[in-house]
């Protein structure tokens, strides 16, 4: 009997026991750590040359480039079925530029031949600069436009305001609308022109001749007269605050006394003045 006793108080404490057991949390096992990326170079999740080439004409020039390449670029979105993509709207110069801009995204012009007639160097590389700004905006390549931006500012030193109206003349019509960062650096320039000589300034806007393009002639006469604008703002201030100076009063002059010396000790006694007394003359 009391061994039955015994056997269901056992049976009895297991089952309470069970009962907490299943009522605790379950612990999930610890995971490893994953194991560190590899960040010391970029791993791309395709090689890009085992996709097609796609030929991009600039001019006279075919460029052969990984489909790949062009991936990131919607304006450069081709069908399967076409591999050609011709350019016809950007300057031939710059298209080894802006084909090495989607395969390194890097800038780089070609060396300019030892027989090559441009006797500025860095008065081309400003050109190309632009030319390069211009096809960048043209088919949203953000970083090609970013360096465009960096190399313009680099080489402006070298090329005189005329030869700047001219080539930004040949660009202006073709890119977006409301470009305000080259407006802006074209009257930047302008406004250096003007405050460094009036007169040489007066004569550059005559030689540019006015009535080429009229897109960009617009921008110049408005710039041009807003820079005048501004001077005879200046000139009217002057003339203003010169105005109010002289309706000033002036103050006429008080004579004040001469303040007596003061003398922290007692003044000086006058030295006694000797006069000399004639001998008597002889008799």
């Amino acid at each position: 009997m009391k061994k039955e006793k015994k056997d269901k108080k056992n049976k009895k404490n297991k089952k309470n026991i069970s009962s907490v057991l299943s009522n605790e949390p379950e612990i999930t096992p610890l995971s490893p750590p994953p194991p560190p990326p590899v960040n010391e170079y970029e791993q791309p999740p395709i090689s890009p040359y085992s996709t097609s080439i796609i030929q991009i004409v600039i001019g006279e020039t075919v460029y052969g480039i990984p489909e790949y390449y062009l991936r990131p670029y919607p304006r450069f979105s081709l069908s399967s079925s076409w591999q050609r993509y011709n350019i016809n709207d950007i300057n031939q110069d710059v298209g080894h530029t802006l084909v090495h801009f989607l395969y390194t995204g890097t800038y780089q012009t070609i060396a300019p031949s030892i027989e090559d007639p441009y006797w500025n160097p860095r008065s081309r590389e400003f050109e190309r600069s632009v030319y390069a700004y211009q096809a960048a905006r043209l088919y949203e390549v953000t970083g090609l436009e970013n360096f465009a931006r960096e190399y313009m500012c680099t080489f402006d030193d070298s090329v005189a305001t005329l030869d700047i109206l001219n080539i930004a003349r040949k660009v202006y019509s073709t890119l977006p609308s409301g470009d305000t960062w080259f407006e802006s650096f074209i009257r930047d320039k302008l406004v250096t022109a003007f405050q460094a000589n009036e007169v040489q300034f007066r004569e550059v806007v005559e030689q540019y001749g006015v009535g080429t393009e009229s897109k960009f002639d617009r921008f110049l006469v408005a710039t041009v007269m807003g820079i005048y604008s501004d001077r005879i703002a200046i000139l009217e201030d002057a003339v203003a605050n010169r105005d109010e100076d002289d309706d000033v009063p002036i103050e006429e002059a008080v004579d004040e006394p001469e303040p007596e010396a003061v003398y922290d000790e007692k003044p000086p006694e006058p030295e006694d003045v000797y006069e000399a007394v004639p001998e008597p003359e002889p008799e």
